[in-house]
């Protein structure tokens, strides 16, 4: 059995390999702290806005604070009121990634980034996931799925 709060245990998986391309895409593999805190929260601002539409915002930022709670087990340090809106929301969670190491904001958004992921797929099915994320993040998606196929 994996660790759920380990996104890498499950390398191999479409969905890890997906979020971390997302992140890399938006600059969280920048060398700094405050450039990885920039890039997660541009991905949970498209994730927010274009899933959204599938779960209702209510229902994103549900997935969200969900996500949050699992990855704080890993990451004590990644906190968040659930009671606040999503501009809120995205402040704080700039302000966590910006107090860390950019290797530990790196980690931490890659695990919160694949939480949200897994929880959507157990909603609304991966492949549905899958073909949502590609009308945001077309080549990302594309690269991920044709290298799991053998």
């Amino acid at each position: 059995m994996t660790d759920p709060t380990n996104p890498n245990a499950g390398e191999g998986d479409p969905l890890v390999t997906i979020a971390r391309r997302m992140l890399e895409r938006e600059g969280a593999s920048a060398e700094s702290a405050s450039g990885v805190a920039a890039g997660t929260v541009q991905v949970s601002e498209k994730l927010s806005s274009h899933l959204g539409r599938v779960v209702g915002h209510l229902g994103m930022s549900a997935l969200f604070v969900r996500s949050l709670f699992v990855t704080r087990a890993r990451y004590p340090w990644l906190v968040g009121d659930p009671h606040r809106g999503p501009d809120e929301r995205w402040q704080s969670l700039r302000a966590c990634l910006e107090a860390q190491t950019a290797e530990a904001a790196r980690e931490a958004s890659l695990c919160l980034m694949t939480h949200i992921l897994r929880l959507l797929g157990g909603l609304i099915g991966d492949t549905l996931v899958l073909r949502l994320l590609a009308e945001v993040w077309p080549d990302e998606v594309l690269t991920s799925t044709t290298e799991e196929t053998p």
